[in-house]
């Protein structure tokens, strides 16, 4: 969404490159916002793995209304649902991390920690290309030389309904998170006593 929104924002609403900029920060913000919740409600919660299944769910619905609404969104609706996503999604981003970490011993923290970023990177880089064959797939023929907005908006291709397969595709991917999450075992969490006698052992 971080590639995405600006380009739905300039190519499929008109907007500038600057406001497309204000609507990524209330994605951004957003998802700090639920990181830094997540970051601290994981500590004080028995069943920690129930606040990313509620986002991922609230995520999912968000994507299925960008889907259903496209033809009706207003710069300002679609910065706000980007905010709303933001912030169910961002819970994911420290939950992922913990939970690897709490899954293995203190002497394999340094790899598993480095194979999720390594798997998180390679599966957005995925995704990007996935939604990127979807967006230029509609494109048609734009004519030879660099691809520009310009040439996009000239080549009169139905780019909303290319959009409403990219937040199809995004509901769909976090469904597939969401499954997977559901199958996480939620195990007590690791304090740094545990973790410094586990160390001794």
């Amino acid at each position: 969404m971080t590639i995405f929104a600006p380009l739905f924002c300039q190519i499929v609403l008109g907007a500038s490159a600057s406001l497309s900029g204000l609507a990524l920060i209330a994605f951004m913000v957003g998802s700090t916002i639920g990181a830094l919740a997540m970051g601290r409600l994981i500590v004080r919660l028995t069943h920690y793995m129930r606040v990313p299944v509620v986002g991922l769910i609230v995520a999912i619905a968000t994507f299925g209304f960008l889907a259903v609404e496209i033809s009706e969104l207003s710069f300002v609706g679609f910065t706000a649902l980007l905010g709303v996503l933001g912030v169910a999604i961002g819970p994911m981003y420290p939950t992922s991390t913990i939970v690897m970490q709490n899954a293995v011993k203190p002497h394999q923290l340094g790899t598993a920690t480095g194979a999720l970023n390594f798997f998180r990177l390679l599966g957005a880089a995925i995704i990007v290309a996935a939604f990127g064959a979807i967006v230029l797939g509609s494109a048609g023929d734009v004519g030879g030389g660099a691809l520009t907005l310009e040439k996009l908006r000239a080549g009169h291709a139905d780019f909303a309904a290319a959009f409403r397969l990219v937040f199809i595709a995004g509901a769909v991917f976090l469904a597939v998170a969401l499954a997977c999450v559901l199958t996480v075992e939620e195990r007590p969490l690791h304090g740094p006593i545990r973790l410094a006698d586990a160390a001794v052992e």
